[in-house]
């Protein structure tokens, strides 16, 4: 494998970290506003945005509650692969 090659393999696997597997949106009382859930695929977690105004959504939280000890089992989300919003 070149080093071309290598450093291209090395950028798209850090990349697919990142993949988004699913996007859940709510929106919250008394027109406060509205935000998105995505969640990441191989990273695991949640990231959340207010997206109120799409033009100029901002970042609020990112969720991740996988274990991480290691030699431990793995405990929490690994991975998930969907998510539905309960109004509570």
């Amino acid at each position: 494998m070149s080093n071309k090659q290598l450093r291209t393999s090395f950028k798209l696997s850090a990349l697919s970290l990142l993949i988004a597997t699913f996007l859940t949106c709510c929106e919250l009382e008394g027109d406060d506003g509205c935000l998105a859930f995505i969640g990441l695929e191989r990273m695991g977690g949640v990231m959340v945005y207010d997206v109120t105004n799409p033009y100029q959504s901002r970042f609020v939280d990112y969720f991740y509650n996988r274990g991480t000890v290691e030699g431990a089992e793995a405990t929490g989300d690994l991975a998930p692969e969907g998510m539905v919003f309960v109004d509570a």
